[in-house]
């Protein structure tokens, strides 16, 4: 998918990602920069993603729904409903490779 980079300018946009697996990580790292996103934050723990969104906000998150269900549930809600994000209305994008959730 090519994005049009006369009309959409990515690199100011903070991208965070959370993924326990480092191969994972690095492979959706890439796949999110050969889109446009130059800032990409990823982390293998949930505590320090919640770091990262607390102290410094982002502009689209990915979250792994597999890790940990309850700690992501806690996240989301956190990020909508208790105001720990600048933005509460920032898009998250939850994944899972498990096919029975």
């Amino acid at each position: 998918m090519q994005i049009d980079n006369k009309k959409y300018s990515l690199e100011k946009a903070t991208v965070l990602l959370f993924h326990p697996i480092a191969h994972t990580r690095s492979m959706l790292r890439s796949v999110v920069m050969g889109l446009g996103f130059t800032q990409v934050n990823d982390f293998s723990e949930l505590r320090p993603a919640r770091n990262s969104i607390v102290d410094r906000g982002a502009d689209l998150i990915f979250l792994d729904i597999d890790d940990d269900n309850r700690a992501i549930c806690k996240l989301v809600r956190e990020i909508r409903i208790d105001n720990v994000s600048a933005d509460p209305f920032v898009p998250i994008i939850g994944f899972s490779w498990n096919p029975d959730i």
